[in-house]
């Protein structure tokens, strides 16, 4: 995915129009956005949450069900081939055509990750581009972030897919201010309150809190930036945990149950 960009105009109305310039525009934006925190919050009421609906004996024992070989196999077919390729550079359609000579590699190392909990960093790393909202887009914030995965975590995220128990969608509003400034903390003290087994908490907590981004502008890659909070959409776990939650939300909330410290 490309985008050509020739001219940018900064907050205080000053014209950047070379590629070094806007590429540090963009890098400085999203490091602000993705790559800085605030500790101070107000902590997640987590007798106020379990006073209402919360994940049961049965529903615990399927999220942390251990995964097999036949299901990491099966992730990859699942993906389009043609899918936009991450920072690795293999397409999932290499994985398909190769599969007798990776997939046992590939197996071992998804398989590890559901018995450790720790993820290789290089894995969550994210090739993030972005394009314009309109075709009038001159500032920073005219432009929508679209983070490119590496496919063995798209794999990961599939495979946690299969411990969804009710089909849901997902509507989006205004990403930005829905995702990212999510604090992982809150992610992770809320699915502790609403009855997650720790070691799908750990599962999730891993994919969500290790994300590197290297943004892209006309085909070169400008800095890696450390994820601090929020996430991006596209192949995170964290759609699947925040679906999760909002689902045991809304009946706390139909049962006429709160919840503060958001």
């Amino acid at each position: 995915m490309k985008t050509e960009y020739s001219l940018l105009r900064e907050e205080g109305g000053q014209t950047i129009n070379n590629i070094d310039g806007i590429a540090r525009a963009f890098v400085e934006f999203y490091t602000k956005l993705l790559g800085t925190k605030k500790d101070s919050r107000k902590h997640v009421c987590s007798n106020i949450i379990r006073a209402g609906p919360i994940v049961n004996k049965e529903q615990r024992i399927m999220f942390e069900a251990d995964f097999t070989s036949v299901e990491v196999k099966q992730a990859p077919w699942g993906i389009d081939g043609e899918k936009a390729q991450g920072p690795d550079r293999y397409g999932n359609s290499f994985f398909k055509d190769y599969w007798n000579t990776v997939g046992k590699n590939l197996t071992a190392g998804v398989l590890e990750f559901f018995v450790t909990g720790k993820m290789l960093k290089a894995l969550n790393n994210k090739v993030t581009t972005v394009i314009p909202k309109t075709k009038y887009a001159d500032k920073v914030g005219d432009y929508r972030p679209i983070a490119c995965c590496n496919t063995v975590y798209k794999d990961l995220v599939r495979l946690y897919n299969r411990k969804s128990t009710t089909k849901s969608c997902l509507i989006k509003i205004d990403l930005r201010k829905a995702y990212y400034y999510v604090k992982w903390a809150f992610v992770e003290e809320m699915l502790h309150a609403l009855n997650f087994p720790t070691r799908f908490i750990k599962w999730i907590m891993a994919c969500i809190s290790t994300p590197q981004y290297i943004v892209t502008i006309n085909g070169g890659m400008y800095e890696k930036i450390i994820g601090k909070k929020g996430a991006s959409t596209r192949g995170s776990c964290i759609t699947f945990a925040v679906s999760n939650m909002h689902g045991i939300s809304n009946k706390n909330i139909q049962a006429g149950y709160t919840t503060r410290g958001v």
